[in-house]
């Protein structure tokens, strides 16, 4: 149904264009040359127009880029001039090391299986060294875990509380 009424208000629609179209004096020869003549000076209008928002965007992608350039050499040379700041003198020469080892360790015992044993244990090292060049002079500090029961060992075992 709605098809028919759209064939039908567009056959209406035409039928009026039509009409009008007859009714309507023909066009003077002068007036259809006034007429090219102004679309012609309107489309020389838009071209200027586009060719001039062209060349702005072109510039305008160029000034983007020397602005980031511009900033990037700022930030350089901000980094340069503070960089005792985010560096201090004492920190040169500074070395920290460490690790840290985890270890599942098990043992099957032959005589009887009731003395099986299963253990986890880690060991933990840190430490830091500090050189002194001029004086010819290095100082160091190390710290590792270990258990109180074996002094020759830092490994130590994971223990239920």
């Amino acid at each position: 149904m709605l098809p028919r009424l759209i064939l039908g208000a567009g056959a209406v629609m035409l039928a009026a264009v039509a009409a009008a179209m007859a009714q309507a004096p023909p066009a003077e020869p002068e007036d259809v040359k006034m007429t090219i003549e102004a679309l012609k000076q309107r489309n020389r209008d838009l071209e200027r127009r586009l060719t001039e928002l062209e060349s702005k965007i072109g510039a305008s992608a160029e000034q983007q880029q020397m602005r980031r350039e511009e900033v990037k050499m700022l930030i350089d040379q901000t980094l340069a001039e503070n960089k005792k700041m985010f560096s201090p003198d004492w920190m040169e020469n500074l070395k920290f090391s460490g690790d840290l080892r985890l270890r599942y360790e098990f043992r099957r015992r032959e005589t009887s299986p009731l003395n099986d044993e299963s253990r986890a244990r880690f060991r933990l090292r840190f430490g830091f060294e500090k050189a002194w060049p001029a004086e010819d002079l290095t100082v160091g500090f190390r710290l590792a875990s270990g258990s109180g029961n074996d002094p020759t060992s830092t490994n130590q075992t994971f223990q239920m509380f």
